[in-house]
């Protein structure tokens, strides 16, 4: 089995959408997906998870949450 570290930033939308980014986000209003995370350039910066996973993570920190994850593939 090998294993893999990711390091990233853990950040949750007002409306309770949870999401990884490669880089670290900032709080922003997008048309998309209301108050919100985000980036300039967001394009491959993220990747969605789902809602029920890390829910010590809110909408109300003022920061968004630095994590290494290992995965393993099996």
């Amino acid at each position: 089995m090998k294993k893999e570290k990711i390091h990233g930033w853990l950040a949750r939308d007002k409306n309770g959408g949870l999401r990884l980014w490669r880089p670290k986000p900032y709080r922003e209003t997008n048309f998309e997906y209301g108050e919100s995370w985000g980036l300039p350039c967001e394009m491959g910066a993220w990747i969605r998870l789902d809602e029920s996973l890390f829910p010590e993570v809110k909408w109300s920190d003022e920061e968004p949450k630095r994590v290494e994850l290992e995965i393993s593939i099996v």
